[in-house]
């Protein structure tokens, strides 16, 4: 899980400097079942981090969207405990709120959260989604301060392109 939070601490330097990529269908895991597939659209980079996570950033830059896969014992954790870890791995701060979400088809919550970094606050959303028994896919949402409606607006149909496969 730290190594987890600390790939979304990576790419949220990227953020402000990574270039744009061309779209295509993207998973994680690379390989096996069950996995987050998305189609990422066009203007977005896509690229795996060191740590295997999928990462698509938005061209413009307002909004990073990280793709996990989380299995073994740490699969088995409450949602509440697994959220707050994530957090606290990424050195945002604890949870504010939670609310009803899904994504996937899969119904989740949504833990609200900021993460402070070079003198802003971005915004930070988490989602655990129970795939199964053994796998959690998590999606960790990071977006500039002041986003704007439309930027939030695509940021939300991306999020509608993620789909679990082989379940």
């Amino acid at each position: 899980m730290r190594r987890l939070m600390f790939a979304v601490l990576v790419a949220v330097f990227a953020l402000v400097a990574a270039p744009a990529g061309l779209a295509d269908t993207v998973r994680i895991p690379k390989t096996g079942a069950p996995a987050l597939v998305i189609d990422a659209p066009t203007g977005w980079s896509v690229s795996y981090d060191d740590l295997g996570n999928l990462q698509l950033l938005a061209n413009d830059k307002s909004a990073l969207i990280q793709l996990s896969m989380i299995s073994g014992e740490e699969s088995s954790l409450e949602s509440d405990v697994m959220a707050a870890r994530i957090l606290e791995a990424a050195k945002s701060t604890p949870y504010a709120s939670k609310q009803p979400a899904s994504a996937a088809g899969i119904a989740s919550m949504s833990y609200l959260s900021t993460m402070p970094i070079n003198n802003i606050s971005l915004s930070v959303r988490v989602m655990v989604l129970r795939i199964d028994a053994g796998h959690v896919g998590s999606l960790a949402i990071l977006t500039q301060p002041n986003i704007k409606p439309e930027q939030s607006a695509l940021v939300q149909a991306t999020l509608s392109l993620v789909r679990v496969e082989g379940r």
